[in-house]
C-alpha cells in the first residue's frame, strides 16, 4: 500500500539528482559500527573458491543501523553498508548504499528507497561516472542519474562522494512502461550455459527466464538464431548500450568483462 501511494504521487526526485546540486548528507551512528562497517572487505580468493559460477558471489558486507539527514530531512533507523566488489573497495572512504526501509517499513527519501554513495576511488576527477550516463541517456538508453554529495559521518568530513541513482524496481517503474518484471545485476556473469546461476537477483527472480537467451545463443544456424535472439532480446537498445560501453572506455562493464551490468 505504501508503495502503491508513492508510485501515485508526484516524482519528488529531479530535485535530488540535479546536476547543479550537491547533496548535503550526515550520518550518525554508533562508532564501533562504523569502524566495523568500514573495514569489512572481500579478496578475489574468496570470490573464486567451491563452485564460484552456481550462485551470485556472496557479500561481506552487513548492514548497520543509522541516522541520516540529506538536506536537511532527518531519517531514523536507516541501513547502511559498504559496498562495491573490489577496485573501490576504501576503509577510510568507503562506497556506501542506504536503505530508507531496511528498519522501518514503508521509510522513503523523496519517494525513493535507496541512496548509492560512491568513491570513484579510480577517478579523481570524479566526474567519469556522471558524464558517461549522461551520454548513455543522450543515446536514448536508461541510465542513472548522477550528481555529487558531500558526506559526513559521525561529523568527520569524508568530502565529495557520487550520488548514482540506485537500480532497483523503483527506479525500473520510473523507465519502463513495465518496470515490474525480474531485475538482476550481473557480477562477472553472462549469457552462457552454466553462468547464469552468478546473476543476482534484486527482489525476485530465479533465473528460468534468461534461460531463452542462453539457449538462442548456442544455435549454430545464423538465421535461426538471429530469430531467437529477436524474440527474446531488445537488440537495438543492446547493440546501443554495447556501443556506447565502447565509445565511453568501460572496461568493466558487459562488453569488455561482463561485470557490473543489470
Amino acid at each position: 500500500a505504501v508503495d502503491a501511494a508513492i508510485d501515485a504521487g508526484p516524482d519528488l526526485t529531479p530535485a535530488l539528482f540535479a546536476p547543479d546540486h550537491i547533496v548535503d548528507v550526515a550520518i550518525t551512528m554508533a562508532p564501533a559500527d562504523w569502524d566495523a562497517l568500514r573495514v569489512q572487505t572481500r579478496s578475489i580468493t574468496q570470490m573464486i573458491e567451491g563452485d564460484c559460477l552456481a550462485q551470485p558471489f556472496p557479500s561481506p558486507f552487513t548492514k548497520f543501523p543509522a541516522t541520516v539527514t540529506i538536506d536537511g530531512t532527518r531519517l531514523d533507523q536507516v541501513g547502511i553498508k559498504k559496498k562495491g566488489l573490489l577496485g573501490s573497495l576504501n576503509t577510510e572512504k568507503p562506497s556506501l548504499k542506504l536503505d530508507f526501509d531496511e528498519y522501518v517499513a514503508g521509510q522513503r527519501y523523496l519517494g525513493l528507497e535507496k541512496l548509492t554513495l560512491n568513491n570513484a576511488n579510480q577517478d579523481p576527477a570524479y566526474v567519469r561516472q556522471c558524464l558517461a550516463y549522461a551520454m548513455f541517456r543522450k543515446a536514448g538508453l536508461v541510465a542513472s542519474r548522477c550528481n555529487f554529495a558531500r558526506v559526513r559521518v559521525n561529523g568527520a568530513d569524508l568530502g565529495v562522494y557520487v550520488n548514482v541513482e540506485s537500480v532497483d524496481h523503483e527506479f525500473t517503474r520510473r523507465n519502463f512502461a513495465n518496470g515490474d518484471g525480474d531485475l538482476y545485476e550481473g557480477t562477472l556473469s553472462d549469457f552462457r550455459p552454466g553462468w547464469t546461476g552468478t546473476f543476482d537477483p534484486k527482489g525476485g527472480g530465479d533465473g528460468s527466464d534468461l534461460t531463452a537467451l542462453v539457449d538462442a545463443l548456442q544455435l549454430t544456424d545464423d538465421a535461426a538464431m538471429d530469430a531467437a535472439v529477436a524474440a527474446t532480446l531488445d537488440r537495438e537498445q543492446f547493440e546501443s548500450y554495447w556501443a556506447m560501453e565502447v565509445i565511453t572506455g568501460q572496461w568493466d562493464g558487459y562488453a569488455s568483462n561482463r561485470n557490473n551490468y543489470f
